[in-house]
């Protein structure tokens, strides 16, 4: 990778862990890497696999909406979301590492029943 093209997906990263969102439609590399430089370990250590899903899901689009339930890079289902006090829309807001840590923490409740 090129020295100026690791300048711009560090800047990407910097601005996304910084929890500030502008809707745009990321890459996986750009989903990987944002995760992988998380704080949380988990999201750090299954960056790979979210970013995988998330394309998969969102067409990595960070404010997707299906139009009837689902939201964010990961389409989380609202009724889901309203679980843990969140609307759809504060989802759909929310940095791409914040996206992650609700949809691994719905996961793991999820698998709790």
């Amino acid at each position: 990778m090129s020295m100026m093209k690791k300048m711009a997906v560090a800047a990407l990263v910097a601005f996304m862990m910084a929890g500030v969102v502008q809707a745009e439609t990321l890459t996986q590399v750009q989903i990987r890497e944002t995760l992988a430089n998380s704080a949380n370990s988990m999201i750090a250590h299954k960056s790979e696999i979210l970013a995988a899903e998330a394309i998969e899901q969102s067409g990595g689009k960070t404010d997707a909406y299906n139009g009837t339930c689902c939201n964010g890079l990961w389409q989380i289902q609202t009724g889901n979301l309203k679980s843990l006090n969140i609307t759809g829309t504060e989802y759909r807001e929310m940095s791409v590492e914040k996206q992650a840590e609700i949809y691994l923490k719905l996961q793991n409740m999820e698998s709790r029943r």
